[in-house]
C-alpha cells in the first residue's frame, strides 16, 4: 500500500482517482488545489508519490510539485503528472521535472501501472545541476532574464535554472522585462521566446542592445518556429538559436557559451530593421 497524493481541481474527477485508489489498497489524501496540498502534507507528511494536474488555478502541478521538492523531506518525491495538455511541448516540461506523464482521459490500469513504476525507483531523475568540474567557478550566480508568454514554460525555466545556481528573472512579455531590466540591472545573459504578442523577441533583443547596459547582451532564443529563415533571423542578431521542446542539458550549455563570450557576432549591415518586423 502506498500513501498517494492526488490534486486536481476537477472534483469529480479527483473524487473517482481516490476511490478508485483506495479500492486498488492505497491510503489517498486528495485535495483539489496547490496551496490545499501543501497543507495536508504539513499536516499528514511526505507521501510515497504524488498525481498531479497540471493546468490548475493559482498554482500549477509544476510550480505545486516544485514546492514539495523544495521540501527536504521530499526532494526525491516521485510524481505523475494526469493532464488533458497533450502536446509534446507539455509533455516533455513534465519530464524535465522528473515526473511521469500520463493524459486524460486515463486509464486506471497505466495509472496504477505509473504508481508501481514510481514506488519501484522507475520515475524519471530529476536532471541535477551539473557537477562542479562542468561549470567553472564564478565570483557570482549568473542572472539569467528568461522571457515567454507561455506562463507555464516560463516557470519550468525559472525553476531549472534556480535549481542549477542561475539568477533568474522571468518575465511574460516583452514590456514587463523591460521594466526588470531597469529596476534589477543588466543580466548576463537573456533566454527569449520569439513568438510573443505585442513585442516579439526579436524586438525586444533589438530595444535591449539599443541600451547602453544592455549593448553587449548575450541572447539565446527559445522558439517553437523551426524554419530556416526563423533560425537565421535570430543568429544574424548575434544570439544563439534553440528550439521546442528544448533539452535542458542544451540549453545550460547555451548559457555556458554565453557567459563565455561564445554568442554569435550580430550581422551589421542593416538587417536590424527587418528584424526588428518580424510578426510574432
Amino acid at each position: 500500500m502506498a500513501r498517494v497524493l492526488a490534486v486536481d481541481d476537477d472534483r469529480d474527477l479527483l473524487k473517482l482517482i481516490e476511490h478508485q485508489l483506495r479500492r486498488s489498497g492505497h491510503s489517498v489524501a486528495a485535495a483539489s488545489t496547490g496551496t490545499e496540498a501543501l497543507e495536508l502534507v504539513e499536516t499528514h507528511g511526505a507521501p510515497d508519490v504524488a498525481i498531479l494536474d497540471v493546468a490548475m488555478p493559482g498554482m500549477t502541478g509544476l510550480e505545486l510539485l516544485a514546492e514539495l521538492r523544495a521540501r527536504p523531506a521530499m526532494e526525491r518525491l516521485p510524481a505523475i503528472f494526469l493532464s488533458a495538455r497533450v502536446s509534446p511541448q507539455d509533455i516533455q516540461m513534465g519530464r524535465d521535472l522528473g515526473a511521469l506523464y500520463l493524459t486524460k482521459p486515463y486509464s486506471l490500469h497505466r495509472l496504477l501501472a505509473a504508481i508501481d513504476q514510481c514506488l519501484e525507483g522507475g520515475c524519471p531523475i530529476p536532471e541535477p545541476a551539473p557537477a562542479t568540474q562542468e561549470q567553472p567557478a564564478r565570483d557570482s550566480e549568473p542572472y539569467v532574464l528568461v522571457v515567454d508568454d507561455d506562463r507555464d514554460l516560463l516557470k519550468l525555466v525559472e525553476l531549472q535554472l534556480s535549481r542549477s545556481g542561475h539568477r533568474v528573472s522571468a518575465a511574460s512579455s516583452g514590456a514587463e522585462a523591460l521594466v526588470l531590466v531597469e529596476s534589477q540591472g543588466a543580466p548576463d545573459v537573456a533566454i527569449l521566446d520569439v513568438a510573443m504578442p505585442g513585442m516579439t523577441g526579436l524586438q525586444l533583443l533589438g530595444e535591449l542592445r539599443a541600451r547602453k547596459p544592455t549593448s553587449q547582451l548575450p541572447a539565446i532564443f527559445l522558439s517553437a518556429r523551426v524554419s530556416p529563415e526563423d533560425v537565421q533571423d535570430g543568429r544574424d542578431l548575434g544570439a544563439i538559436y534553440l528550439t521546442k521542446p528544448y533539452s535542458f542539458k542544451r540549453l545550460l550549455a547555451a548559457i555556458d557559451q554565453c557567459l563565455e563570450g561564445g554568442c554569435p557576432q550580430p550581422f551589421r549591415s542593416g538587417h536590424s530593421n527587418s528584424a526588428g518586423s518580424v510578426a510574432g
